[in-house]
Parts: structure tokens; C-alpha cells; sequence
């Protein structure tokens, strides 16, 4: 049976007798009634996902074929490297938000969702999804403070233990004093040191 209406249940009604080619005779009807129930659909927000290490998942979704009264079931089918999820884990609801880190912290990792929606005891298409987590930049500064001559240069050397960055930005703010700027952006960052010409407002301060 096929509904005409894909997420709106309708219902089959059968009435039947046993009856006897010879004879004629019939007997008392008897009726059965089937309820065909819609099966839903599934997506996500996305194909797939990235995340930064130590961030949380936030995986939408939804019923495009709008039946009634879904819910959504996953399970954890894939895990490498990543701590916060781990295979044969399970949940529900329409957000799948975890916290995931990258194992050790150098390298990425990986979870694969499996989703399934369930309505009115119908399972309907399972799909997957998978969250790359990404490890996040560790920073070593050197020296932590420093104490320069007016109309010198900074020297601030940076470097990534992790390996997980491929440069750096900073901000400054001054006080008493200019040649400093912000530098770099996530999109575009900039190399070190940090080497910038500070001057004094007042000479004698």
C-alpha cells in the first residue's frame, strides 16, 4: 500500500467472506482496517562539519517531508583520534552536541554520525555525517615580558609546539607610547617575531 499524501497516515478497510462457489452460501462479513503510516525523512544543516578541538558539535536536524511527530535517533559509527564521542555510543534528539578533542592534540580527528528518523513506529532512511576536529594552535612566547630603550624594536619571537598553526595575529594596546599595531587575522595571519619600533610619548617618562 502507498499513501497518496506521503507524510499524512491513511487507512485500508477490508471486508471479508468466506464463501462457497457451489453452493452460494456466505459468511457474516468480517472487517479489517490497516493504518499505513507515513516514513520520514532526514537532513542536516550541513554535508559534514569541521570543529576546532575542545569545541562542541552542533548538528542540526531536520524532517524535510514533514511528518508528524518525528524524532531522530544516532549512533556513533566511526571515531579516530578524537576524545568526547567513541563508536557504539548512542542519542536522540534533533541537536547532536558533543564535545570532541582531537587525541593528541597534533593531529586531526574524526566522528561518523549514523541518523535515523522515527515516526509513529516507522524508521525511515538512515543517513551519516561525519565531524573533522581539528587541532588547535598551541603558542610559546619569548620572553613573556620585555624591557626595550625608546625608538627600539621589539623582539617577541612566537612559535607553535603543536605544529597545528601555519602563522599568528596579536592586538596591542598602547600606553605612553605609539608604533605598535594589530597584525594578522585567522584568515590571514602573519609570521613573527613580533619586531615593531616603539617610541615614547614623553621623552623623559
Amino acid at each position: 500500500l502507498t499513501l497518496d499524501v506521503v507524510n499524512v497516515s491513511g487507512t485500508a478497510t477490508y471486508t471479508i467472506n468466506a464463501v462457497n462457489s457451489v453452493t452460494g452460501c456466505s459468511s457474516i462479513s468480517r472487517q479489517v482496517i490497516v493504518t499505513v503510516t507515513p516514513i520520514p525523512d532526514v537532513t542536516t544543516d550541513q554535508a559534514s562539519y569541521e570543529i576546532c578541538s575542545g569545541s562542541v558539535t552542533d548538528i542540526q536536524i531536520s524532517n524535510p517531508n514533514g511528518v508528524s511527530g518525528v524524532s531522530y535517533n544516532w549512533q556513533v559509527t566511526a571515531a579516530s583520534n578524537v576524545t568526547g564521542a567513541s563508536v557504539g555510543q548512542t542519542g536522540s534528539g534533533a541537536v547532536i552536541g558533543q564535545l570532541l578533542s582531537s587525541t593528541d592534540g597534533t593531529n586531526p580527528g574524526s566522528v561518523t554520525y549514523q541518523i535515523t528518523p522515527v515516526a509513529g513506529g516507522c524508521s525511515g532512511t538512515a543517513i551519516s555525517r561525519t565531524v573533522t576536529v581539528d587541532p588547535t594552535p598551541t603558542l610559546s612566547v619569548n620572553p613573556s615580558q620585555q624591557t626595550i630603550c625608546d625608538n627600539t624594536s621589539t623582539s617577541i619571537a612566537l612559535s607553535n609546539p603543536n605544529g597545528a598553526a601555519d602563522g599568528y595575529m596579536w592586538t596591542v594596546v598602547e600606553n605612553g607610547l605609539s608604533g605598535g599595531s594589530d597584525q594578522g587575522s585567522i584568515g590571514v595571519p602573519v609570521s613573527g617575531p613580533i619586531a615593531q619600533a616603539l617610541t615614547l610619548d614623553v621623552v623623559n617618562v
